[in-house]
């Protein structure tokens, strides 16, 4: 077994850094293979929207690390993914890396060939200023494949302050031992039925339906209001068991709309170039960016 644990911070024995690496200790006890990547010591540049990976299956034209970072996910039976929070939700890199991840849309046989693991921790400063950690990682873990095992949010402001609070190293060591457990088979996962999170992305944010019912904005999961002083929601198993990221209705977002959606362009192509000749015009607009001296 292979376990890949991402750390997306520059800074070394950082919240994030130690506490990925604590989640590694069960691992490495258990026998398991653990390698660890600092993310932000990648080059990931910016999708251009060329969509050359999906209509032609093409390698991306965008000179990057992104496919050397995709294949060691490929190679990994579980990740660890742990982040800070700057400013409500995970650093920019996360965002870069999802951004790209119609890079392996056509790789989704290989991507399912095995049930796949991950655990997601969310640093930042201050409870309340972290509102889209948790579930913002774990949208990275759902996107490329991995099932959410547990999550952890931590709050400490200092590099490595967190190691001050015994309780939280605690439970990211219990993290590591959750997926270390699930990799052996010696446990199952879990969906809760009812709660104030999604059982899916494991976020608390959802959109109001009317009547009671509710549905998460990132996985589609749906569910009604059992308890409005608590917040608890009730959740329906069969959107739970089809959210967003399943693999059905992944799959069916690929084939039949974003890979349609090249012959739809196509269709009225000659019209949609006559409509922005006009907007040539404007070009004139444009702020051209600074003049950058090399640094040798």
């Amino acid at each position: 077994m292979k376990v890949l644990g991402l750390v997306a911070s520059d800074r070394v024995l950082g919240n994030s850094e130690v506490l990925a690496k604590e989640a590694a200790r069960p691992l490495l006890e258990a026998g398991v293979q653990v390698r660890l990547l600092r993310i932000t010591d990648l080059e990931i540049r910016s999708c251009i929207g060329c969509m050359r990976c999906v209509f032609r299956g093409a390698r991306c034209p965008v000179e990057d690390d992104a496919e050397h970072l995709f294949d060691l996910m490929l190679e990994a039976d579980g990740l660890i993914l742990s982040a800070p929070t700057y400013v409500l939700e995970p650093a920019a890199i996360i965002k870069a890396v999802v951004d790209r991840f119609l890079m392996l849309a056509l790789r989704f046989p290989e991507l399912n060939a095995r049930p796949r693991y991950g655990v997601s921790i969310s640093c930042a400063g201050i409870e309340g200023w972290n509102p889209l950690g948790v579930p913002l990682l774990n949208k990275f873990l759902l996107a490329f494949r991995y099932r959410v095992v547990g999550s952890l949010e931590a709050y400490a402001p200092g590099p490595g302050q967190i190691l001050l609070d015994e309780a939280v190293v605690s439970r990211a060591a219990d993290l590591g031992r959750a997926l270390a457990g699930v990799l052996a088979g010696e446990a199952t996962e879990g969906t809760a039925t009812r709660g104030t999170r999604c059982p899916v992305c494991h976020g608390t944010s959802f959109e109001l339906l009317g009547d009671g019912r509710v549905r998460c904005p990132l996985c589609r999961v749906l569910g009604r209001i059992v308890d409005q002083a608590r917040g608890v929601v009730e959740f329906e198993q069969d959107s739970v068991r089809n959210h967003r990221w399943a693999d059905e209705p992944l799959r069916e977002h690929v084939e039949n709309w974003i890979l349609k959606t090249e012959g739809m362009f196509r269709e009225r192509a000659r019209e949609i170039r006559a409509r922005a000749a006009a907007y040539r015009e404007l070009d004139h607009l444009w702020l051209a960016p600074p003049e950058r001296q090399d640094s040798a």
